[in-house]
């Protein structure tokens, strides 16, 4: 029964997984869209204005909308799967903690500094290019806002292939500790984009507290959509079994362990 349970859920789960992208995705792009007109709108003034020395001064900027559309997308996944991997283990629910909320509050708001920097330093590069190859004012800022536009769309997708996962599992891993559990299974979504390192760390387990709980906790790589499964003390029959997958093969599909070493 308990089995057929934990089915349910971890259906429920990969369905977040795969929905929680696109969302985020779709979501900080129709922000983003707003806020790349003001930095458009200040870069034509200060090609009109003839001061080319106003472009070094811009004060472009996503701290607000952008950066709370983060925050909340990520808070909102990681109390979704804090709400999945507690009813797995049986127990109550709370939100994701204060300590993780705040985590993510300071994660969005660099990553929203990350983005308006490469945006505004790039943009005016573009603009000052096309002038210098001979292009109208209107023509420059045409083909700028067109290269910021795919920049800004490249940024999003390489953020949301690391930190939605990233958040999820934190929610997850908030969940399982709050439950009566002795150990943890590795589960992958196996499938045709199921890398190799993911495949072969399926099915392994570890007992709590084992140090390579944090070494190979999912996210692993960018679009990772692994998850640690709980493993409950009442399973008297549990023993854990790890094998460390090779050097070449976590160099070659786990980027994000070889950050964390």
């Amino acid at each position: 029964m308990r089995e057929q349970r934990i089915e349910v859920l971890l259906y429920e789960q990969r369905r977040l997984l795969d929905a929680a992208f696109d969302d985020f995705i779709e979501a900080l792009t129709a922000v983003a869209g707003g806020q790349m007109e003001h930095l458009v709108r200040d870069v034509r003034r200060a090609l009109r204005s003839g001061e080319l020395k106003q472009l070094e001064n811009l004060a472009f900027s996503l701290r607000g909308r952008y950066s709370r559309t983060i925050r909340d997308a990520l808070v909102q996944f990681m109390s979704q799967a804090k709400r999945i991997a507690a009813a797995e283990v049986g127990v109550t629910p709370g939100a994701p903690s204060t300590a993780a909320r705040a985590e993510v509050a300071v994660k969005a708001g660099q990553i929203a500094d990350l983005h308006a920097a490469r945006w505004q330093a790039q943009t005016v590069l573009d603009v000052l290019n096309a002038r210098g190859a001979g292009l109208t004012i209107p023509a420059a800022v045409a083909a700028a806002t067109e290269a910021l536009a795919e920049r800004a769309q490249r940024d999003i997708q390489a953020t949301a292939n690391i930190v939605v996962n990233d958040a999820i599992n934190e929610g997850r891993n908030e969940g399982l500790q709050a439950g009566d559990i002795q150990g943890y299974q590795y589960s992958a979504i196996l499938d045709d984009r199921t890398c190799a390192l993911c495949e072969d760390l399926d099915g392994m387990t570890l007992v709590r507290g084992d140090a390579r709980f944090d070494e190979f906790n999912p996210p692993i790589h960018d679009r990772c959509r692994c998850v640690w499964i709980g493993v409950l003390s009442d399973e008297v029959d549990f023993r854990p079994e790890w094998r460390d997958p090779s050097a070449d093969m976590i160099a070659a599909h786990g980027s994000l362990i070889v950050e964390r070493n």
